[in-house]
């Protein structure tokens, strides 16, 4: 039992270190530069090891995107309920999402994962609550499912939209006000409800200050 356990742990430890010297070689050299042969080296484990952990380098980005996405989440609820503010709560994850990764530290890493659609498949697989919350506070007259698809919409559209506005400088010129207010107002006006403009330009200014704050006090969340 104990030999089991303790073997349990070995692993783990591997894959975080696997997951460790991902991130730093994705972050330095851009993930499509870097190889699973250059990561087990670096990782000091067998190239059949990493894929036991991670059938493929897209499945080592997907984790390690998602770990920070749910890092995000995580800040966002100390300062916003996400079942009383659900819209002020989405609106702060699209900044903190931004911010973070537009960084210096991040900002060719968010490139290659928009370019080939890590983000998109991380936020496509969340918010799932974040969607019921919204349809509980302003349209509950939608059943779950088709909450549910709203969000699945919403969460695509979304990305799409910030990877162009990201990858494609030139489409800034077209548009009105911040990256992530522009994303944030291209899913949020499907919801379609009473003064949804109205709920959605002030959600942007809180939610930018909101985010700066958090960036603020907890340098820590950029990891």
């Amino acid at each position: 039992m104990g030999t089991n356990a303790g073997e349990g742990k070995k692993q783990e430890n591997k894959k975080e270190e696997i997951l460790k010297v991902s991130r730093e070689f994705f972050i330095e050299q851009g993930y499509e530069k870097t190889s699973m042969r250059q990561i087990a080296a670096a990782a000091d484990v067998s190239l059949g090891l990493v894929a036991y952990h991670f059938k493929t380098k897209r499945d080592i980005a997907l984790e390690i995107v998602q770990r920070m996405y749910h890092r995000f989440a995580a800040f966002a609820k100390m300062y916003v309920s996400r079942h009383k503010k659900p819209i002020l709560y989405s609106g702060l994850l699209v900044n903190l999402n931004y911010m973070v990764f537009s960084s210096e530290k991040y900002e060719a890493f968010y490139r290659d994962i928009l370019r080939n659609d890590i983000l998109l498949d991380v936020i496509a697989k969340s918010g799932v609550e974040t969607y019921m919350s919204i349809r509980d506070n302003y349209r509950p007259d939608l059943s779950d499912e088709e909450a549910e698809k709203m969000g699945w919409y919403g969460n695509f559209i979304s990305v799409s939209m910030e990877r162009t506005l990201v990858l494609y400088d030139d489409s800034l010129e077209m548009i009105e006000g911040s990256i992530p207010d522009v994303i944030f107002k291209s899913y949020m006006g499907l919801w379609r409800f009473p003064d949804v403009d109205k709920i959605m330009e002030e959600v942007c200014v809180e939610s930018r200050v909101l985010a700066e704050k958090i960036l603020s006090e907890h340098p820590e969340i950029y990891g």
